[in-house]
């Protein structure tokens, strides 16, 4: 084994007791057991800047630390640690009495004991679901935190909520009862405004549900089933938040954020949900040019889904384009092929809507979808004919539910026609211009990276006219979709 430099003995101060506790707990555990900060990164599967700042209290995201609480064998000790810490910094920050020693946020007392809920295998041993403690008593400190965020919630519009709805929730939250279900309302308020929000409004109102569901982790003691959820609908909105930065072109944010929700599906060992969040990160490898890390995610993906939905769309969206671009038609084919094959033994009720969202694609596939990927897949191999196979198959349905499909439709038969043998200029740019204005805020990503395609495609034709104008307005349509992304 190579040498490596001791680990640094410098860490900035901590703020409050609990957090002093906790840093000094930390240490404590990896002096003894004579790790360092790389063999950790290692065995949590986290970069070692991020289990640094784990460990010495700069961050303290639940997966981080129960990741970390697992490494070190640290039997629970380390969560329960982490949450006296977070109580006390919401109440410096909030500006309410710190909690008691021995305690969470006050509502302990002679000195009781956080017993944590197992959310899966990778969760530290200590949480038993055999002792759950007591319902916990919410003290006006509480109250307040929850208003604060109940009314960033209803400013940044993601469920209007009246003076009663508030009431019931600070109800339901004082009882235990329905606050996951609250959060629910909050995330589909979110989903439903998909398509008619830029996605810089929407990520502002993802993160408000974040620090909802963070301050009911933080505080409530719920049960197994309702933890569990909890924690799925922490991931669906880590998910959708990566999904949003991709389309809003922010490769690294978005990297992050799914990186975030593919741990989460993890610790609760959910197989769709693992697929679901390695295929939002073989897309956004994918567009950001990096072909092989998309197969790389899309293959992970495969081995989660071993058939279903998700298995479909990772072959259809991911694995034909990637082959498409590797100039690979066999390849090409066999996933198409695969993809249609599944989708002719889904029932109904896996097939999902035709106008569908990325949190749809969570345990549903629909036709539709298949033609998007393999219409791609044959427009980068430069074949026409075949684009216009895939979206015959689907079109009743396009055209029935007057879906925002038909931008793909029209910039696909643009790609086909730019990169085949017999290329017409005044075709290209006319279906590329339509393409470009039919589409809406949510689809920046993925018809940007169609009109950049065509456009690279074009560049030996740019001195005709129309291909000139053409080259033009997607530097406009460029610039545009930028400032919705501040």
């Amino acid at each position: 084994m190579r040498d490596r430099k001791p680990r640094s003995t410098r860490r900035p101060l901590p703020t409050t007791p609990g957090l002093l506790a906790y840093v000094n707990r930390v240490q404590e555990l990896i002096d003894a057991r004579g790790t360092n900060y790389y063999d950790l990164a290692r065995l949590t599967n986290y970069t070692r800047a991020h289990v640094k700042s784990v460990c010495e209290g700069q961050a303290l995201s639940i997966p981080g630390v129960k990741a970390l609480d697992a490494a070190l064998n640290a039997d629970g000790e380390l969560i329960r640690l982490r949450e006296r810490a977070v109580a006390e910094r919401n109440a410096e920050r909030y500006g309410y009495a710190p909690p008691v020693d021995g305690s969470v946020d006050g509502s302990l007392t002679n000195g009781q004991e956080s017993h944590g809920t197992r959310v899966s295998s990778s969760v530290g041993a200590g949480d038993s679901p055999e002792s759950p403690r007591d319902p916990r008593e919410v003290i006006p400190a509480n109250r307040r935190d929850l208003l604060a965020l109940l009314g960033t919630g209803a400013t940044a519009g993601v469920v209007p909520l009246t003076p009663v709805d508030r009431l019931v929730m600070l109800e339901q939250y004082a009882n235990g009862d329905g606050i996951v279900s609250m959060i629910d309302a909050q995330l589909a308020g979110c989903v439903q405004a998909y398509r008619t929000l830029p996605p810089a409004t929407l990520l502002g109102q993802l993160d408000t549900v974040q620090s909802l569901i963070d301050h009911v982790s933080a505080r409530v003691r719920l049960g197994p089933a309702d933890q569990t959820h909890l924690w799925r609908t922490a991931t669906v909105t880590a998910g959708l938040r990566g999904w949003l930065h991709n389309n809003a072109g922010e490769t690294v944010a978005a990297r992050v954020s799914l990186a975030e929700a593919h741990k989460r599906a993890e610790l609760i060992d959910d197989e769709n949900l693992i697929a679901w969040t390695r295929y939002m990160q073989a897309i956004t490898e994918d567009y950001a040019g990096n072909p092989h890390g998309a197969q790389h995610y899309a293959d992970d993906g495969l081995r989660h889904a071993r058939t279903g939905p998700q298995r479909a769309l990772i072959l259809s969206d991911v694995v034909a384009p990637v082959r498409a671009r590797m100039g690979d038609p066999r390849g090409v084919e066999s996933a198409v092929s695969e993809a249609r094959d599944i989708v002719h033994t889904l029932p109904p009720s896996k097939q999902g809507p035709v106008n569908r969202t990325i949190v749809d694609n969570a345990s549903t596939y629909n036709p539709t979808s298949g033609a998007i990927g393999s219409a791609l897949s044959y427009a980068l191999l430069g074949r026409p004919d075949k684009v216009r196979q895939a979206w015959a198959d689907v079109s009743p349905d396009v055209e029935a539910q007057g879906t925002y499909h038909r931008s793909y439709i029209l910039l696909d038969e643009a790609l086909a026609s730019s990169r085949s043998t017999w290329r017409d200029p005044e075709r290209i740019a006319s279906l590329a211009t339509q393409g470009l204005a039919l589409a809406t805020p949510y689809q920046s990503a993925h018809v940007g990276q169609r009109a950049d395609a065509i456009v690279a495609a074009v560049q030996p034709m740019k001195d005709h006219r129309v291909i000139g104008e053409l080259i033009d307005h997607h530097r406009e349509w460029r610039s545009r979709q930028g400032s919705l992304s501040v």
